[in-house]
C-alpha cells in the first residue's frame, strides 16, 4: 500500500490496507520471525496490544523471542506499551516479577512498558494478539518450537465481534485493582 494511504480504523475488516497478511487464515512455521512477520503490518499500526498466553514466562526463550520479535515490529508504528495476560500455571507472581525485571526489561526500548497480569488458570487456554483494530488467534501458541518436525501455527484473524468481545474481556484488568506487574525500558 501507499505509505501516505489513509484507512477507515473504525471499519478494517472491510476496509483494510492492500497488504495485510492475512486475509482471514494462514499456517506459517513455528519461528518468531515467521510469527512476528505474519501480523508485522497489525503491530505497526497498532496503538494498544493485548498479549494473551496462559503458558507464558520470560524465563523461556520459546516464549522471550517470539515476544521481542513481536516488539520490534511494533517498535516501527505508535504503540509503547504491551500487555501479557497469563495464567499461574507454575509460577508465582514473584517468579513473574523476577523474570520481567532481569530478564526483559535489558532489552527492552527506551520508554517501552510492558504490563504482565495473572488470571486464574481456568480462566483462559487460547492465545491471542488482539490491537484496537484486529485480533489473531494462534493455534498452536505464541511460543517458538523446541524441535525441527514441529507443527506450523494457524494464524486466523478474528470476527470483528469476537476482537471486540476478547478486547473488553482482556481490558476489564485495570493497574490500580488488579496488581499488575510493570517494566519499562531505560
Amino acid at each position: 500500500c501507499a505509505e501516505n494511504q489513509i484507512f477507515d480504523y473504525s471499519n478494517l475488516l472491510m476496509n483494510f490496507p492492500d497488504d495485510w497478511e492475512i486475509d482471514s487464515s494462514i499456517s506459517v512455521p513455528r519461528t518468531a520471525v515467521d510469527l512476528s512477520g505474519a501480523i508485522e503490518r497489525s503491530l505497526i499500526l497498532a496503538t494498544t496490544v493485548l498479549y494473551v498466553d496462559p503458558y507464558f514466562s520470560a524465563a523461556e526463550p520459546r516464549f522471550l523471542t517470539p515476544l521481542m520479535a513481536f516488539n520490534q515490529k511494533m517498535q516501527r508504528g505508535r504503540c509503547r506499551t504491551l500487555t501479557i495476560h497469563t495464567t499461574n500455571r507454575g509460577m508465582e507472581r514473584a517468579a513473574h516479577r523476577m523474570n520481567l525485571e532481569q530478564i526483559l526489561k535489558p532489552d527492552l526500548p527506551r520508554g517501552f512498558t510492558v504490563k504482565l497480569f495473572m488470571w486464574q488458570q481456568q480462566q483462559m487456554h487460547d492465545r491471542f494478539i488482539i490491537t484496537k483494530n484486529v485480533g489473531y488467534s494462534f493455534g498452536h501458541g505464541l511460543s517458538e518450537a523446541e524441535y525441527a518436525a514441529a507443527l506450523e501455527v494457524n494464524i486466523d484473524r478474528l470476527s470483528e465481534s469476537a476482537r471486540t468481545r476478547h478486547f473488553r474481556y482482556f481490558s476489564a484488568k485495570d493497574d490500580i485493582n488488579d496488581n499488575v506487574i510493570s517494566v519499562t525500558g531505560e
